[in-house]
């Protein structure tokens, strides 16, 4: 399922905040319980598909970075 505008989910949780060398990093942390990864990715990042697909249709020499990164997490 695929977040679309208009639609609304809470999801219950708290930032915390990390030290970086940079300064500040404020990671999400959802509320105690599980939580289906993919389900809260695409709930924070709704466009995430779409852009990957565009990326392999144009060929974008990024996209092995990126399926790089991704497989990372």
């Amino acid at each position: 399922m695929t977040a679309t505008l208009g639609q609304r989910v809470r999801v219950e949780g708290h930032y915390e905040v990390r030290t970086v060398p940079e300064g500040e990093d404020y990671v999400w942390v959802p509320e105690a319980g599980e939580v289906d990864p993919r389900r809260l990715e695409e709930l924070l990042h709704p466009w995430r598909d779409g852009c990957e697909r565009w990326l392999k249709m144009r060929g974008y020499p990024e996209e092995a970075e990126w399926e790089e990164l991704r497989q990372l997490q």
